[in-house]
């Protein structure tokens, strides 16, 4: 009973922060989710919660350096909570999705291969990584044709009348 009333704040705070996450108030879930991190940091749910909250408010915001900034926040509570369970796929795919809005591509393929070898049968984590695959898609830049140019490609056989040698040359 000791052992546990020394967690029972920390608790609290969190619970308070998943219910703020519930009802989409960002800034009191990142508050209460500090705070139950300031007490218990081996939490993993709690830092989901404080990196949440953090992915929620950059999706609110249209000022494109502040929602890389937060994105970029949410990136160390989301590591850490993977570290501590490891074999969670929802901190995986949480990781993959800030990745992804990062434009870190290839990190977030590496994660959801990650969370697709824990368990290839998710469903959560097949969807998340056809999501994953359709941003990667529309995420990449217009491909352009290259302008005309009058020089003969290098793989071309030369014209019949360049093609033979002209007289004195070996």
């Amino acid at each position: 009973l000791a052992g546990s009333l020394r967690y029972l704040r920390a608790e609290s705070y969190a619970e308070r922060a998943r219910v703020a996450l519930r009802d989409e108030r960002h800034l009191a879930a990142t508050r209460w989710a500090q705070k139950a991190v300031a007490l218990d940091d081996q939490n993993p749910e709690t830092f989901f919660y404080l990196g949440e909250s953090r992915v929620r408010r950059a999706e609110d915001l249209t000022n494109p350096a502040a929602v890389a900034a937060f994105y970029r926040a949410a990136l160390e509570p989301f590591e850490r909570a993977s570290a501590l369970a490891p074999n969670d796929e929802t901190f995986m795919i949480a990781l993959g999705r800030v990745d992804d809005a990062l434009g870190r591509f290839a990190e977030a393929e590496w994660m959801f291969g990650r969370a697709l070898e824990w368990d290839p049968r998710s469903i959560a984590v097949q969807k998340s990584y056809q999501g994953h695959l359709a941003f990667w898609r529309d995420a990449r830049p217009e491909t352009r044709p290259l302008p005309h140019s009058n020089l003969p490609d290098a793989s071309e056989p030369l014209p019949a009348s360049t093609a033979t040698p002209s007289p004195g040359i070996f």
